[in-house]
């Protein structure tokens, strides 16, 4: 019988408090010499058994049932999409057609504005100003965040030591 088959027979067979000693009882019972925990070591460098959390790609991929775009051809398996599904490599494309959609039709709109206001150029200037006006709101909808949080840390640490003080208070 293998080293591992071993390990994986004495995992099994301990009873579930064994395994997961939450309390000092519980693990006091086992220094009795009729019921004695043994001593499984896992080799270095391998998940413990317990262990749920994946640790490369293809397990989580194998866990979600998450299937790659792949082509094969010739006995060869070609990877398309850098790992990533056919519906997501549509919804990337989809989502850069959009965005550049988009560019092509302002840049549109603002050639015919500067084309129609050929003079003094007003439409351009308009939507330069309203540019500036953008990139001022969001500085402040950011900054506005950052007074928020450290008010918000600032409430939490005085309720902590609020609730300390009182705790000192009672015992």
């Amino acid at each position: 019988m293998s080293e591992e088959a071993k390990t994986n027979e004495v995992a099994v067979s301990m009873p579930k408090a064994d395994i997961h000693a939450d309390t000092q009882q519980e693990v006091s019972k086992f220094d009795q010499s009729k019921n004695p925990i043994p001593k499984v070591v896992p080799p270095r460098g391998s998940k413990d058994a317990r262990s749920f959390r994946p640790s490369t790609l293809a397990e989580i991929n194998m866990m979600n049932r998450y299937e790659p775009l792949e082509l094969k051809c010739g006995g060869k398996t070609f990877g398309i999409g850098c790992g990533n599904s056919l519906e997501d490599v549509l919804l990337i494309m989809g989502c850069i057609l959009a965005l550049w959609s988009f560019v092509l039709g302002v840049s549109g709109l603002l050639l015919k504005s500067a084309i129609d206001t050929d003079l003094r150029h007003t439409a351009l200037w308009v939507y330069f100003w309203l540019f500036i006006l953008g990139c001022f709101l969001l500085g402040g909808m950011i900054a506005t965040g950052q007074v928020e949080r450290f008010r918000s840390e600032r409430a939490a640490a005085e309720k902590q030591h609020d609730d300390d003080a009182a705790a000192a208070m009672s015992a």
